[in-house]
């Protein structure tokens, strides 16, 4: 189960990327992308972060809408700037030992460059030009190094 820091910040990830969402709404994209985050820890959190002014609820009916403030919105680009957080460091530690156990022999730099990818993915604004060109530069930086790799491996 995913601690809490790394559940605040994938929520406020998420909610920067879809604008508006529920609490189901991001139960299901963690349920789709392997978490399991449980409603006791989302719930909570939601009010938590709505108390301390990084988003703001709506309800219609029975159901409660989210969407993110500025506060939220610069803590987002603020952590997406800084330095990778614990949770991210050990997932990429994770990544690392698996494509290593999984693939062999890769040479160190192209499972540094997997790396560097990885980290730029998980911290991208999907909203921002400048973001996703650098992305875009790390995967075709990658791309290179695979086929460089691939030929070497065929010759």
């Amino acid at each position: 189960m995913p601690r809490p820091p790394f559940i605040r910040h994938s929520l406020l990830k998420y909610l920067s990327m879809v604008s508006e969402m529920t609490g189901y709404d991001f139960l299901r994209y963690c349920s789709k992308n392997g978490l399991t985050v449980s409603p006791g820890s989302v719930y909570p959190l939601l009010k938590k972060l709505e108390s301390e002014g990084f988003v703001a609820s709506s309800e219609v009916g029975r159901k409660k809408t989210y969407r993110l403030l500025p506060a939220g919105q610069e803590w987002v680009e603020n952590h997406l700037a800084g330095d990778t957080d614990r949770d991210t460091e050990r997932a990429l530690g994770i990544f690392q030992m698996t494509v290593s156990c999984q693939c062999g022999e890769i040479p160190k730099s192209l499972c540094d460059s997997l790396k560097s990818f990885l980290l730029r993915l998980g911290k991208t604004n999907w909203h921002s030009k400048e973001q996703l060109g650098k992305l875009l530069g790390l995967s075709e930086s990658l791309a290179r190094e695979i086929r460089t790799y691939k030929n070497n491996l065929e010759g």
